[in-house]
């Protein structure tokens, strides 16, 4: 399968097989490129039809969520997006997340509802519990 992958690359010789999103999805991105179509950042994009640069400009603060927040966070998925926009509107950003694998340096503040609740198995538990006591623990934050 693997030299046929090659081969049809080959093929398609106008396409980058090695490009951002040419792989993704099983190499529907390589696919779709083949077609004439172009790739573009899913967060931006979304967030582009969303109005969120405009929504962030707007914002005091901005808080993002995250199921567990690791260094794939950082690396282009949705969150990283936000804090980017964030940071060029200079407003602080907040993060909430469920676990939180990797440095926060990038918020102004965090909270993890594991931590919150004690255990992975609370905190799915009875998410809007710890959701209510991340915020009240980030509003309790001096300013």
């Amino acid at each position: 399968m693997e030299e046929g992958l090659k081969r049809l690359t080959a093929l398609l010789s106008q396409v980058d097989p090695t490009a951002p999103g040419a792989g993704a999805a099983g190499g529907t991105g390589f696919g779709l490129m083949a077609w004439g179509a172009t790739l573009v950042s899913g967060a931006q994009e979304i967030g582009r039809l969303c109005g969120l640069p405009e929504r962030v400009r707007a914002a005091d603060l901005v808080i993002v969520g995250e199921g567990r927040y690791d260094e794939q966070s950082k690396a282009g998925k949705l969150v990283s997006h936000v804090v980017a926009l964030a940071r060029a509107a200079g407003r602080p950003t907040f993060l909430v997340a469920g676990r939180i694998d990797a440095p926060t340096a990038d918020f102004a503040a965090s909270c993890e509802l594991t931590e919150l609740a004690g255990s992975i198995s609370e905190a799915s538990r009875n998410p809007r519990k710890w959701l209510y006591e991340a915020a009240r623990s980030l509003a309790a934050l001096p300013r």
